[in-house]
């Protein structure tokens, strides 16, 4: 009831959610590749298992040191299943997108017809920023 979804599964870890999160909006789109930021916990600490487990090509956008820009997503030229956003990113310090900055990014996204999914490990962090309920972050996005 928080994120305001309209449904939800216990998964064990937040890794296995994500990948799990991927692999079925790729699946739904018929697409293979998923975009993250290069510091992407699933990039960096999950030795590639969206690769080696779900069949997935993960693309990363962007400058390691920022937070993705719209410009960082309009540069993909493949059609990708899924962009992943993580708020806040924590391997840049827990930077977090200007509130309509995030939401510019993810509506080009699902223009393009990418599902978003929000990797909200530290989304409790993000609502004082935004000052805004963690149901009006999430609903951003297809998947939290």
């Amino acid at each position: 009831m928080l994120l305001g979804k309209p449904a939800a599964v216990f998964m064990p870890s937040g890794a296995m959610a994500q990948q799990i999160a991927l692999r079925i909006h790729a699946d739904r789109t018929c697409r293979r590749v998923v975009a993250f930021h290069p510091t992407c916990h699933l990039e960096l600490h999950e030795d590639k298992a969206y690769q080696r487990l779900h069949g997935l090509v993960g693309r990363t956008l962007g400058d390691g040191r920022e937070p993705l820009t719209l410009a960082d997503i309009e540069a993909v030229r493949e059609p990708l299943a899924a962009l992943l956003i993580e708020l806040p990113q924590r391997e840049i310090g827990g930077r977090l997108p200007a509130w309509d900055d995030l939401a510019t990014q993810v509506a080009y996204a699902r223009g393009r017809g990418a599902a978003t999914h929000l990797d909200g490990a530290r989304l409790w962090e993000s609502a004082p920023f935004y000052d805004r309920p963690l149901s009006e972050i999430a609903a951003l996005f297809d998947s939290v």
